[in-house]
């Protein structure tokens, strides 16, 4: 009788220290899903900045040529 309790209690053990590290390892995981989400979103602002960089430049560019155009100097590089 006695060791049926023991192997009943071991058993139980077992699954229960199953359970544990399985909530371990969903909670690392869901550490990684956060600090994934983090980081797309840090990755999607900077790619705004950057198109909105691109397009002020875009606008600077295209207003610097119409001033070399009215100052008569269409044919300069710059």
């Amino acid at each position: 009788m006695l060791d049926v309790a023991g192997q009943i209690a071991y058993e139980h053990w077992t699954r229960v220290r199953q359970l544990f590290a399985d909530l371990v390892l969903a909670a690392d995981v869901g550490v990684v899903d956060v600090a994934w989400l983090k980081k797309e979103s840090k990755s999607r602002e900077l790619e705004y900045q950057i198109e909105a960089r691109n397009q002020e430049r875009d606008v600077l560019e295209q207003e610097f040529k119409e001033v070399l155009r009215e100052l008569g100097q269409e044919d300069a590089n710059p």
